[in-house]
């Protein structure tokens, strides 16, 4: 995750620049008040990423209002800010498909959760790199506070991932051997804590010393590095 380039990013002076482009994005999201958002306006490097003020979004009558505490950056995050990405948004936009949060506003149809919740949030329009996103009740987790906020923007893109993949997919089971090829990546990372969580064994690759001592660290069982180990046929 490039968290060090994402709070650059923040630390710039917000203008305030509002084209077709951006107010197509907003009329979607029925906005009124300000907030700050990082704005993708052109696609390219880091850098074309701008701090900007734009309206916070109005909630529906199934979705909640929620103050961002932390976003998740994921490859498809990087991907769409290069253009590379199958299916690209109009721009401006804002980027950022989950997010951890404090719920300030409640539509008048949610049911389960009420003002005052943490929570993780899927956003499958985008909009997580702003002070404010809103979501649909369907898309939100309630958020331990065992977790952190940090922790809880990482839930939906690669802890769901892995828990498909393992629980829903594989079924994995307790005493069995799991090999995680490139461990040391969200996903990877995931799926080591959960089977272990499981009783697996876990074996992990990566491709370099400080990922080995990552997967290590949350709990790989044996590490190696895939690009010094021979791999053979079975």
């Amino acid at each position: 995750m490039h968290w060090t380039c994402f709070l650059r990013i923040l630390s710039v002076q917000p203008k305030n620049i509002l084209n077709n482009g951006l107010n197509n994005f907003l009329s979607k999201r029925n906005c009124t008040s300000l907030m700050k958002a990082v704005l993708l306006k052109e696609y390219g490097s880091p850098d074309v990423l701008k701090l900007d003020r734009v309206p916070i979004p109005n909630k529906g009558n199934s979705e909640v209002l929620v103050r961002v505490k932390a976003a998740g950056i994921n490859p498809v995050d990087l991907y769409m800010r290069e253009g590379a990405f199958m299916s690209l948004p109009p721009l401006p936009t804002v980027l950022g498909k989950e997010v951890s949060g404090i719920i300030e506003e409640v539509g008048t149809d949610v049911k389960i959760f009420k003002i005052g919740d943490r929570v993780a949030c899927c956003l499958p329009r985008n909009g997580g790199y702003a002070e404010y996103v809103t979501c649909h009740e369907k898309y939100l987790i309630p958020l331990s506070d065992k977790l952190t906020f940090s922790q809880g923007a990482t839930l939906y893109v690669a802890y769901f991932v892995a828990y498909r993949a393992l629980i829903t997919t594989c079924r994995i089971k307790n005493n069995e051997h799991l090999l995680v090829h490139g461990g040391s990546g969200g996903v990877g990372i995931a799926a080591i804590q959960i089977a272990k969580s499981k009783g697996l064994k876990v074996s992990a690759t990566a491709g370099t010393t400080k990922g080995m001592e990552m997967m290590k660290a949350v709990g790989a069982d044996q590490v190696f590095n895939h690009k010094v180990i021979v791999w053979q046929s079975c």
